[in-house]
């Protein structure tokens, strides 16, 4: 069976939405999207969905036809969250680059969760109701989505913002830059935000969103997620200030304190002077501003057709008068090597190990982005080149799924892991088949649950030790010993009654360990010394406390006396040096000794296992180490009092043949043999 903790199933389409039965087509991209994967061990945790406009304005709601598809195969719902982007590039399709059509992402995992809530028309009404909304929807999303994973799962949003849209005056409006801010400010800046504003063309007009079953124009669809994954994010633009070239903001249209439309940039109307610079300097399409943000920009375009007429100019974000803006440039070379950089950065770790040799690929589980749309209107020969980039990256990774799509903006973290929310950017998120450093006891959890799951079908207490080892060294151990206490020796003795095991590494030898293994034995529990207080763990109800320093003795006749697990951090330490032994073979430098009990707090056996040098158990996994003693334990006494049955069974049975036979034996012939 699998030990994946995630697989992703991902199908697309190419055609037009006003041509195709939407319900036939969800069907179809749901079965194929999950053909491959057992959904009863991995349950289907949410899907991402996206399509060209096309499949928005006709025929029956997209998102919902997908759930139906989703509930009838599954029969349960899976939240559901996506929107519009007028192009993709998706590797698992024949011909991955889909200018009219869908693709469908499913995340099928027991390590991630996903509640998905939605505001229609946030741009309608009032800034004061928007926030109002949001601060609802915020408490909606944190009530639905409780802690499910526990303390160490990370959490996070996911968005697909309206995008572009026309405001009541008829013009062409931007806003989602101040929704952003609005949306981290309902959740108190507690999470970062990670996606995308939807577009339906280049140039976008509009956008719309799926949340669960409905379909938006202009809204806002909004997912909280927890997880427990490996999971890194990166955005980067390219784009630095031309030297010497900048704006001061003069005057702004209307009466508040900041405006999307500007009138006057040093002293002359704003469309006059946005014309010059871009006359004068910029080699691109159409001017790119940038507004300071700690070393790097926000970028600021200006909506509208190019050039300028009129006096005023209408940008992508709110500015103030006495704001200064500076003229940016890049060349394509330059915004793509800011693209290489993002698949670079979020790609790397699964490239090579730390120890540089190449790692298995398929720790990689799924490669998703955005790519801003801006930087087809800027640069001539833009979609030849993002294609031959990810086709490149494909070849790369060869079996890792890539989705990349267009979008009107891009949100998610920069490489200083600041949150951003910026134009003409590219956005990258790499899923991996590992558990998150904050996560690691999850990992250990599970696999040592694995590990009690085997000792379940032995049925000898030497195979029981031999199925403890297994575990163990599978859950992280590089080896290891049982010792079986011997009461009428008053002896802890390694072979022949108990077991060992070991990797090929030679160091430590717990087969020379395990035969040199013959300690005394004290069966009444007394102190723990106090020099080892932080680095122990009861094993059963104690009465007396900690003591000062005790005389040498190896560490497996401390356990048994204290009835306490003890983690060896550094056998060299002074605090551990007076309990190792037997230096000649080559004592563990780090490692665990756990009592093993039987249910009235008698000590059956020892288990003592070998970690790697670099090792580190922190307080939560050297108490799962014990817990996974506890049930070691409880497996071994459960194993000895069915073999000590078996044994008096059959010396009963023995007996009574005896008796059988001897008194079938003629009375006349006793009497003569007597």
């Amino acid at each position: 069976m699998s030990d994946r903790l995630i697989e992703v199933g991902i199908s697309s389409r190419h055609g037009a939405g006003d041509t195709m039965s939407h319900s036939a087509v969800a069907t179809e991209l749901v079965e194929t999207a999950l053909k491959a994967i057992d959904t009863k061990r991995l349950p289907v945790r949410c899907v991402m969905l996206f399509a060209t406009s096309d499949w928005c304005q006709a025929g029956e709601p997209l998102p919902g036809a997908v759930r139906t598809a989703l509930r009838s195969l599954l029969h349960y719902d899976v939240p559901l969250i996506g929107g519009s982007v007028p192009e993709m590039y998706c590797s698992t399709d024949p011909k991955p680059h889909i200018r009219q059509g869908l693709a469908m992402v499913a995340l099928c995992t027991k390590e991630l969760w996903m509640s998905v809530e939605f505001l229609e028309k946030p741009y309608e009404g009032s800034d004061q109701e928007r926030r109002e909304k949001l601060t609802d929807l915020a408490g909606r999303l944190e009530q639905s989505a409780w802690s499910r994973l526990g303390a160490s799962a990370e959490r996070a949003l996911f968005g697909i913002l309206p995008g572009p849209f026309t405001d009541a005056s008829g013009e062409r409006s931007f806003r989602d830059f101040e929704l952003y801010d609005d949306i981290l400010g309902a959740f108190g800046h507690r999470y970062f935000l990670n996606g995308a504003s939807a577009a339906d063309a280049i140039p976008a007009t509009t956008g719309y969103q799926f949340a669960n079953d409905r379909l938006l124009e202009n809204g806002l669809a909004i997912a909280i997620y927890q997880h427990d994954l490996k999971i890194a994010t990166m955005m980067a633009h390219g784009f630095t200030a031309r030297p010497g070239v900048r704006l001061i903001v003069d005057e702004i249209a209307g009466s508040e304190s900041t405006s999307y439309d500007v009138t006057k940039l040093d002293g002359i109307p704003a469309a006059e002077r946005v014309n010059e610079l871009a006359a004068d300097f910029s080699t691109l399409q159409k001017p790119v501003f940038g507004a300071p943000f700690g070393g790097d920009h926000q970028l600021v375009i200006p909506l509208g057709s190019f050039p300028y007429g009129g006096s005023s100019v209408r940008l992508s974000r709110k500015v103030a008068v006495g704001d200064v803006l500076y003229l940016l440039q890049a060349s394509l070379d330059q915004a793509n090597a800011a693209g290489d950089d993002v698949i670079s950065q979020t790609t790397r770790t699964f490239e090579r190990s730390n120890e540089g040799s190449v790692k298995d690929e398929s720790e990689l589980s799924l490669l998703f982005g955005f790519a801003c749309l801006r930087r087809s209107l800027l640069f001539e020969g833009f979609h030849r080149t993002w294609r031959q980039r990810l086709d490149v990256t494909k070849a790369r990774l060869p079996g890792v799924p890539l989705l990349v799509l267009l979008s009107s903006a891009e949100l998610g973290l920069d490489g200083s892991r600041r949150r951003r929310a910026n134009h003409l950017s590219v956005s990258l998120t790499s899923f991996s088949d590992r558990y998150a450093p904050r996560a690691k006891a999850r990992e250990l959890q599970r696999k040592l649950l694995e590990a009690e799951s085997a000792l379940t079908a032995c049925e000898t207490p030497r195979q029981v030790m031999q199925a403890a080892l297994e575990g163990a060294v599978r859950s992280g151990a590089t080896g290891g010993q049982v010792c079986e206490v011997e009461r009428s020796l008053k002896k802890i003795l390694g072979g022949p009654l108990g077991a060992y095991l070991k990797l090929g590494d030679p160091h430590p030898r717990w087969d020379e360990i395990h035969s040199l293994t013959d300690l005394d034995a004290v069966d009444e529990p007394e102190e723990l010394p106090s020099e080892l207080y932080d680095y122990a763990i009861p094993g059963a109800p104690v009465t007396t406390g900690p003591s000062g320093s005790t005389k040498s003795e190896d560490l497996l006749t401390l356990v048994m006396r204290t009835r306490h697990a003890i983690y060896v951090e550094d056998s060299s330490d002074p605090r551990f040096r007076r309990y190792t032994r037997i230096q000649e073979v080559g004592i563990p430098r780090v490692q665990v000794a756990i009592p093993l009990l039987a249910p009235k707090g008698r000590v059956i056996a020892m288990l003592q296992l070998s970690f790697r040098d670099i090792d580190k158990l922190d307080r939560e996994s050297f108490a799962m180490w014990v817990a996974y003693g506890d049930k070691v334990a409880e497996a071994l006494h459960r194993a000895q009092a069915e073999e000590e049955r078996q044994t008096t069974q059959k010396i009963s049975s023995l007996g009574n043949q005896i008796m059988q036979r001897s008194n079938r034996v003629p009375r006349n012939r006793r009497a003569r043999t007597s």
